[in-house]
Protein backbone atom coordinates (compact mmCIF):
# COMPACT_ATOMS: atom_id res chain seq x y z
CA UNK A 1 0.00 0.00 0.00
CA UNK A 2 1.26 3.36 -1.01
CA UNK A 3 1.94 5.96 2.10
CA UNK A 4 -0.84 8.37 0.10
CA UNK A 5 -3.17 5.53 0.08
CA UNK A 6 -2.13 5.10 4.30
CA UNK A 7 -2.73 8.64 4.48
CA UNK A 8 -5.98 8.59 4.06
CA UNK A 9 -7.04 5.62 5.87
CA UNK A 10 -9.98 6.28 8.64
CA UNK A 11 -9.57 4.49 11.40
CA UNK A 12 -12.85 4.75 12.49
CA UNK A 13 -16.00 5.10 10.90
CA UNK A 14 -19.71 5.68 11.93
CA UNK A 15 -22.49 5.87 9.98
CA UNK A 16 -26.23 4.82 10.00
CA UNK A 17 -24.89 1.28 9.16
CA UNK A 18 -23.03 1.28 12.53
CA UNK A 19 -19.15 1.39 13.57
CA UNK A 20 -16.16 0.00 11.32
CA UNK A 21 -13.46 -0.37 12.45
CA UNK A 22 -9.41 -0.44 10.56
CA UNK A 23 -8.12 -3.95 11.37
CA UNK A 24 -4.89 -2.88 12.01
CA UNK A 25 -3.58 -6.70 11.98
CA UNK A 26 -4.41 -7.17 8.46
CA UNK A 27 -2.24 -3.58 7.54
CA UNK A 28 -0.18 -3.13 5.20
CA UNK A 29 -1.25 -5.99 3.03
CA UNK A 30 -4.94 -5.73 3.15
CA UNK A 31 -7.55 -3.04 4.41
CA UNK A 32 -10.45 -4.82 6.09
CA UNK A 33 -13.03 -3.15 8.08
CA UNK A 34 -15.04 -4.89 11.00
CA UNK A 35 -18.69 -3.45 11.53
CA UNK A 36 -18.70 -3.59 15.61
CA UNK A 37 -21.86 -5.03 16.63
CA UNK A 38 -21.71 -6.05 19.91
CA UNK A 39 -20.04 -5.70 23.57
CA UNK A 40 -17.86 -8.76 22.75
CA UNK A 41 -16.49 -8.15 19.78
CA UNK A 42 -15.09 -4.34 20.49
CA UNK A 43 -13.40 -5.95 23.36
CA UNK A 44 -11.84 -8.28 21.20
CA UNK A 45 -11.03 -5.90 18.88
CA UNK A 46 -9.41 -3.54 21.67
CA UNK A 47 -7.38 -6.95 23.38
CA UNK A 48 -6.11 -8.43 19.97
CA UNK A 49 -4.50 -4.99 18.66
CA UNK A 50 -7.35 -5.18 15.76
CA UNK A 51 -8.04 -1.54 16.82
CA UNK A 52 -4.58 0.53 17.93
CA UNK A 53 -3.98 4.24 18.32
CA UNK A 54 -5.50 6.13 21.67
CA UNK A 55 -8.44 7.99 19.94
CA UNK A 56 -9.86 4.89 17.68
CA UNK A 57 -9.44 2.66 21.75
CA UNK A 58 -11.73 5.47 22.89
CA UNK A 59 -14.21 5.59 20.56
CA UNK A 60 -14.48 1.98 20.06
CA UNK A 61 -14.97 1.96 24.27
CA UNK A 62 -17.19 4.41 24.28
CA UNK A 63 -19.19 2.57 21.48
CA UNK A 64 -19.29 -0.53 23.26
CA UNK A 65 -21.05 1.06 26.24
CA UNK A 66 -23.44 2.57 23.89
CA UNK A 67 -24.23 -1.57 22.30
CA UNK A 68 -24.10 -2.26 26.21
CA UNK A 69 -26.79 0.41 27.44
CA UNK A 70 -29.06 -1.13 25.08
CA UNK A 71 -28.85 -4.24 26.13
CA UNK A 72 -29.27 -3.21 30.06
CA UNK A 73 -32.12 -3.93 32.30
CA UNK A 74 -34.63 -1.03 31.77
CA UNK A 75 -37.00 -1.20 34.68
CA UNK A 76 -35.01 1.08 37.38
CA UNK A 77 -32.01 2.92 36.96
CA UNK A 78 -30.23 0.79 39.62
CA UNK A 79 -30.53 -2.16 37.50
CA UNK A 80 -29.44 -0.10 34.49
CA UNK A 81 -25.91 0.89 36.24
CA UNK A 82 -25.64 -2.17 37.19
CA UNK A 83 -25.61 -3.48 33.60
CA UNK A 84 -23.66 -0.73 32.64
CA UNK A 85 -20.93 -0.41 35.49
CA UNK A 86 -20.78 -4.56 34.56
CA UNK A 87 -19.88 -4.16 30.44
CA UNK A 88 -17.60 -0.91 31.70
CA UNK A 89 -15.55 -3.42 34.12
CA UNK A 90 -15.71 -6.18 31.61
CA UNK A 91 -14.24 -3.31 28.99
CA UNK A 92 -11.32 -2.16 31.08
CA UNK A 93 -9.88 -5.66 31.52
CA UNK A 94 -9.54 -5.81 27.39
CA UNK A 95 -6.26 -3.47 27.61
CA UNK A 96 -5.77 -2.15 31.08
CA UNK A 97 -2.81 -0.54 30.02
CA UNK A 98 -4.84 2.23 27.48
CA UNK A 99 -5.53 5.44 28.79
CA UNK A 100 -7.73 6.55 26.38
CA UNK A 101 -9.76 3.54 27.06
CA UNK A 102 -10.02 4.32 30.82
CA UNK A 103 -10.68 7.69 29.66
CA UNK A 104 -13.55 7.18 27.56
CA UNK A 105 -15.06 4.51 30.04
CA UNK A 106 -15.20 6.92 32.92
CA UNK A 107 -16.43 9.89 30.87
CA UNK A 108 -19.38 7.59 29.41
CA UNK A 109 -19.94 6.33 33.24
CA UNK A 110 -20.26 10.47 34.64
CA UNK A 111 -22.59 10.90 31.88
CA UNK A 112 -24.54 7.94 33.04
CA UNK A 113 -24.21 8.90 36.58
CA UNK A 114 -25.40 12.54 35.51
CA UNK A 115 -28.37 11.37 34.45
CA UNK A 116 -29.27 9.11 37.49
CA UNK A 117 -32.78 10.62 37.98
CA UNK A 118 -34.19 9.64 34.98
CA UNK A 119 -36.00 7.28 33.30
CA UNK A 120 -33.62 4.77 31.77
CA UNK A 121 -36.32 4.55 28.69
Amino acid sequence: MSLDKMMELQTVRYGEDGLFILDTTKLPRNLEYIKMETVEECFDAIRTLKVRGAPAIGVAAAYALVLAAEEARQTSYEEFYEDFKRAKDYLAKSRPTAVNLFWALDRIDRMVQKHRGESPH
